[in-house]
């Protein structure tokens, strides 16, 4: 489905981590686990991606609880930085975040199934930056949607993926 297709169907957005959608975002308070390293939100782990495994940077962003922080910390140290933002390895690296969350918290299968077969949209009207406008889409005043939602093609993406294997297909 893409976002020309919203007159057909009303989407499940990604706003805040309290919202009906909220534990999609990489905001909400699910620990991710990933080669034996816990990371207290799916924010620090995709942060600590970009920069060197181990190094001074990753070791800062493991040891934030605060994911703006770590967003902060990873603006602060873009020089650093290993892999290009909103690159292909970027990307990657949202995937599999996405697929440990997925794997490692019951509440984010149920909600990816409650889904069914709605567009999943993070929704960036509040900040329309790059950044934003890259991982989500903004609601403009004509009722279209502009951005990539890269964040909500990847998790539409994890779910097709999971009701193949689901149904055996």
């Amino acid at each position: 489905m893409k976002i020309e297709d919203l007159a057909t169907t009303k989407p499940c957005l990604i706003r805040g981590v309290r919202a009906q959608w909220g534990c999609l975002g990489n905001m909400s308070p699910h620990a991710v686990r990933c080669q034996l390293n816990d990371f207290a939100r799916a924010e620090m782990l995709f942060q600590a991606l970009r920069f060197d495994w181990g190094g001074k940077v990753w070791r800062e962003l493991h040891a934030e609880t605060n994911p703006m922080k770590s967003k902060f910390i990873a603006k602060a140290n873009v020089d650093k930085m290993l892999i290009e933002p909103r690159g292909e390895i970027d990307v990657n690296n949202m995937r599999m975040v996405i697929a440990l969350k997925f794997e490692q918290h019951v509440d984010v299968r149920e909600a990816i199934v409650a889904t069914d077969d709605r567009l999943i949209i993070e929704y960036c009207s509040k900040r329309q930056s790059a950044s934003g406008l890259f991982w989500g889409a903004a609601l403009q005043p004509d009722g279209s949607w502009k951005g990539q939602n890269m964040l909500g093609v990847l998790w539409m993406e994890h779910r097709e993926k999971f009701f193949r294997e689901f149904s055996g297909a």
